[in-house]
């Protein structure tokens, strides 16, 4: 794991060391190998970056008000994203990943807080982007119907039409797992 964080400096500091750093912690978390993640989250740099780990260290919490801690956390962080359509980003991202946790209500109010503040933006590439980005999430946080109505509100056809297959590809895994458990039940 040292080497993996010392190989990450070599990179250019910033979303690029941050990206990798992020994928490792995940892959970390995922992996239920929990005992490093907090030299790999001192060792990021960016806000969004921190966001986003706070709430994947969420998922690794077996204590519930310290899983919420996480999630407060990572919701502190997204708030000093200065960019508007980095901190909707993020938090679509941090409102799905707490989706999958006892905490869904508050993922919800997440999700109507990013898209009140797309609501706000002006109408245009990054509204776009961002309205897209929230079906992914919604979708991923198996919110099928809040996905479509974002993926309605993108104006650009080409975002619109991946977004689209992104909410479709996410439904038909839901079925798919859905007959499987039907299967396995059987």
């Amino acid at each position: 794991m040292r080497r993996a964080i010392d190989a990450s400096r070599k990179l250019t500091a910033g979303q690029r060391r941050d990206g990798y750093l992020l994928r490792l912690l995940q892959q970390r978390i995922f992996a239920g190998q929990t005992s490093d993640t907090a030299s790999i989250l001192d060792a990021i740099s960016t806000t969004e970056a921190h966001a986003r780990a706070y709430a994947y260290l969420a998922l690794a919490d077996q204590n519930e008000r310290l899983a919420e801690r996480h999630f407060q956390l990572a919701l502190r962080e997204s708030d000093k994203i200065e960019d508007a359509l980095g901190r909707v980003m993020a938090q679509g991202e941090i409102a799905r990943v707490m989706a999958h946790t006892s905490l869904k209500q508050h993922a919800d109010a997440i999700f109507a807080r990013a898209e009140k503040q797309l609501e706000e933006m002006a109408a245009g590439d990054t509204t776009d982007q961002g309205w897209a980005s929230l079906a992914k999430n919604r979708a991923r946080a198996l919110d099928t119907s809040g996905a479509a109505s974002c993926v309605r509100l993108v104006q650009d056809p080409r975002l619109q039409a991946i977004a689209q297959e992104d909410l479709l590809a996410v439904t038909d895994a839901v079925k798919d797992l859905k007959a499987t458990e039907k299967v396995t039940a059987s």
